[in-house]
């Protein structure tokens, strides 16, 4: 994210730099490569430095999963990737390198802790298949496409203004045009570069079964890590909950933790899946978020590693026309999921409604204004703003369970389910980073994904450097509002401890902001 920020920024100027000087769309095309260049090559660089590695290379891993992992290098024709450890209990695991002959491979060790050894050798040929497939480099070139087009959007615009001539330029409605068509194109080849981040993760998922020929355990391990349905014996003999996060393995824009119930070690009870991933399949959400996604959804990956059993011969834990004789689980029909989606749009963009829609209504209507329209109009959105937060925020905190949560098939982003969930936390949202605001809770039944967020960033940031760390490895009640997005996690109103405790502002500091903007309408415009 550092890294695509300070790149962002970089072009950005190079832009502005353009347009102000004329420079012309052969020196801006040019610039936008060369920062593409770059990123791509100090990109390893980069993450060596952000992450904290201990290199081990195959004399560090199982003696099975070495031999492996040399043995399938040797079948693709590629060197055996630098192989790392991160020692954090959150299970990942995520392949980066300019190309296949210059590749890492990097676990964690919660990782290596949570999952079986087939379940490790099916993720560990997962990210192989990225490096068999140069998919850094794929996804480079593919990276290149929207900003040449941005630039060609850009460069329209300049001509059309009559800035590329000092004559009159007769040709403006024709620059105009291509700025259009031009800018239509980039938004479309955004998401097709998104697609093409999803189509290469199912072909690094098949790579996985082919090598392994045990397409289950991947899917398994999809499963437990983004689902949290993993569970280890203590010393004691009782079950405990590990964290886990798939920033690899997964999609890292929505990398949070997943989480479900742990019934025990070992295979994954195909109910408890079932139930983990209903909201995947059935809420219309999840196909909205999967739109803007770098990874397929996983309950699709669990569903593409059925297919690739079944195109094997051979037979699948996870059976999908199972869970279609078992419609009768959900509380609602296919209408009535998809009216809901609606009207949670609608509630989310009520602010834009009003602030086009009052005005629009009184306009339509020949009706005389009972004020200006502009007044109306920022009235009209602090209205919608402010009914937008309390319907997002609603009222009646009752007990519920990280089980209790991650079952429920209507979540959404938008109409927030108000909880009190105890447990323990049992680490931060970014493991490692001392920064990091957000944490990780665990119940008797799973764990989920704590989300600390101030109406001012600089409070987050401020709470992660300096009191974020006394809630760790304590008892806590947390009070918040349960979305997903398509993760599950809590938003937090509150988190009380033993010793400490904190409350977030973000509901309080909403409202202040809708009733400023209704006082700005009616006092000052």
């Amino acid at each position: 994210m550092v890294l695509s920020l300070m790149f962002g920024l970089l072009f950005a100027v190079l832009m502005v730099f353009v347009e102000l000087y004329g420079l012309g769309i052969g020196f801006a095309v040019v610039g936008a490569l060369v920062i593409i260049l770059l990123q791509w090559y100090l990109g390893p660089v980069f993450l060596k430095w952000v992450y904290h590695i201990r290199w081990v290379g195959l004399e560090g891993l199982d003696p099975e999963l070495a031999e492996f992992v040399k043995r399938t290098c040797e079948e693709q024709g590629m060197p055996v990737p630098a192989i790392g450890i991160i020692d954090d209990g959150n299970p990942n695991a995520f392949a980066f390198g300019r190309h296949k002959g210059d590749a890492h491979l990097v676990m964690t060790r919660g990782l290596l802790d949570m999952l079986d050894e087939k379940e490790t050798t099916a993720v560990v040929a997962h990210e192989l298949g990225h490096i068999a497939h140069n998919d850094f480099v794929v996804m480079m070139i593919a990276s290149t496409i929207p900003i040449i087009l941005y630039i060609i959007f850009r460069h329209s615009l300049y001509m059309a203004r009559g800035r590329g001539d000092s004559r009159e330029n007769r040709g403006a409605p024709y620059f105009l045009a291509i700025a259009a068509v031009s800018y239509l194109v980039y938004v479309l080849s955004q998401n097709l570069a998104l697609f093409l981040s999803r189509v290469r993760e199912y072909y690094a998922d098949d790579f996985s079964a082919e090598q392994t020929q045990n397409p289950d355990a991947l899917a398994s391990a999809l499963i437990k890590i983004s689902y949290g349905l993993v569970g280890t014996k203590d010393d004691a003999g009782s079950f405990r909950i590990e964290a886990g996060r798939a920033l690899g393995l997964a999609d890292h824009t929505y990398a949070r933790a997943l989480a479900a119930s742990a019934k025990g070690v070992g295979a994954v009870s195909w109910m408890d899946a079932l139930k983990a991933m209903r909201w995947d399949l059935v809420n219309p959400w999840g196909a909205y978020f999967e739109l803007f996604s770098t990874h397929p959804l996983t309950a699709r990956r669990v569903k593409a590693m059925e297919e690739a059993a079944k195109a094997r011969g051979m037979s699948s834990t996870y059976d999908f026309d199972y869970f279609e004789s078992l419609d009768n689980l959900s509380s609602s029909s296919f209408g009535d999921r998809w009216s809901h989606f609606l009207y949670e749009i609608a509630v989310g963009q009520l602010h834009v409604l009003c602030l086009i829609g009052i005005p629009a209504a009184i306009v339509y209507g020949s009706l005389e204004p009972p004020m200006g329209l502009l007044k109306l109009a920022v009235l009209g959105f602090a209205l919608g703003y402010l009914v937008k937060t309390r319907l997002s925020y609603p009222d009646g905190f009752d007990p519920a369970s990280v089980e209790d949560l991650v079952y429920d098939e209507s979540a959404s982003p938008v109409l927030g389910r108000p909880v009190t969930v105890k447990g323990r936390i049992i680490g931060r949202g970014i493991p490692g980073y001392v920064a990091s605001e957000d944490l990780v809770l665990q119940d008797s039944t799973g764990f989920i994904f704590l989300d600390y967020h101030q109406p001012f960033h600089m409070l987050d940031f401020l709470f992660g450097l300096g009191r974020a760390n006394a809630f760790v490895d304590r008892k806590v009640t947390v009070t918040g509002w349960y979305r997903r997005a398509p993760q599950p996690y809590i938003e937090l109103l509150k988190i009380e401890g033993a010793r400490d405790s904190a409350n977030v502002y973000t509901y309080t500091g909403r409202m202040i902001t809708g009733a400023f903007i209704a006082l700005i309408a009616l006092v000052v415009l």
